[in-house]
């Protein structure tokens, strides 16, 4: 019982919300709370303010919210299907067609997919603003989706997943999409995709370096390893139904819920965070997450320092 104890005043010191205007009708923060190891030197800090509402994001949009963080670590809003915004740099755009989802490569080059296609923002000589006074951004295709609807997820190493699910036979399948080279003088660009898994189960997430790649199906999140063409389980599972997975080489993997984010180490799981709907990233030394409904960006830098919590519970006895 000591053991226990002692494990517990270590592992919980709640993080406070930064308090909000007496004003709001909506306390931005009041359904999240944030806990850390004790000791762990994990810092926090708002990269973006948590916005005060008089309403809040309605729920049932909450998934459509998009997230990226690009090469300079500045976070990234789609919203709607057709709006970027950067509130670190006070930036907002319309896109010139609907987009599906967006990720950033480590290059920092964004990436879009709409209904059919993946493509990029294409540089324009002439500002043009949207009916809504914003200004346009021009999609520019580069290819054609493995079928409608295909998710993209980022990869390390300048890489990104796409999901397709083909209604049909049933099936999720997921490809890697990886640089090419593009001429002789050795400069690259994404120019084609290789399926590297099947399944009848439907995936919810991805994440990983084309590789070693992460998968979220259900509750559990499986490794499939490229050069054996292995699936094994992550030792440590999560409790609920992953919606979203985040992976950097030596920082960890890190997964979130309907309700919250948590840490998958070696031995074991825990969440830290529990909010509704949250986004995340890795980026650097740190963990960036969005609070989708006052459409907040919080940091947390060394978060590898949560490998130093990675041990088995009831290996410390009574």
């Amino acid at each position: 019982m000591e053991s226990k104890m002692r494990y517990f005043l270590l592992i919980f010191a709640v993080i406070l919300w930064l308090p909000v205007s007496g004003n709001a009708a909506f306390d931005p923060m009041s359904d999240s709370t944030v806990v850390l190891p004790a000791g762990s030197d994990i810092s926090y800090n708002w990269v973006v303010p948590p916005t005060t509402m008089e309403k809040p994001i309605p729920k049932h949009t909450l998934n459509e919210i998009k997230f990226s963080v690009d090469a300079s670590g500045n976070p990234w809003i789609g919203i709607d299907n057709r709006k970027l915004m950067n509130p670190v740099r006070e930036v907002a755009a319309a896109v010139s067609e609907p987009f599906q989802g967006l990720v950033h490569l480590d290059n920092g080059q964004l990436l879009l997919t709409t209904v059919r296609t993946l493509g990029f923002i294409a540089p324009s000589a002439k500002v043009e603003f949207d009916a809504a006074g914003l200004p346009l951004m021009v999609y520019q295709p580069i290819c054609d989706l493995p079928a409608y609807y295909s998710r993209i997820y980022r990869a390390a190493g300048n890489c990104v997943y796409l999901v397709a699910e083909d209604a049909r036979s049933k099936t999720s399948s997921i490809y890697v999409l990886r640089p090419e080279a593009a001429s002789a003088q050795g400069q690259t660009e994404l120019r084609g995709y290789k399926k590297i898994f099947q399944t009848g189960d439907t995936i919810n997430a991805v994440t990983g370096d084309g590789d070693n790649t992460f998968i979220a199906i259900g509750k559990t999140v499986l490794m499939h390893t490229l050069a054996d063409n292995k699936i094994t389980a992550v030792p440590a599972q999560p409790t609920e139904e992953v919606r979203d997975l985040a992976y950097k080489h030596g920082l960890g993997l890190f997964y979130s819920t309907a309700s919250g984010v948590g840490f998958l180490g070696a031995k074991r799981a825990f969440r830290f965070i529990e909010t509704s709907h949250p986004r995340i990233a890795l980026h650097g030394q740190s963990l960036m997450v969005l609070f989708p409904r006052n459409l907040g960006v919080m940091a947390f830098d060394n978060i590898k320092n949560l490998w130093n919590y990675d041990y088995k519970l009831e290996a410390t006895g009574e």
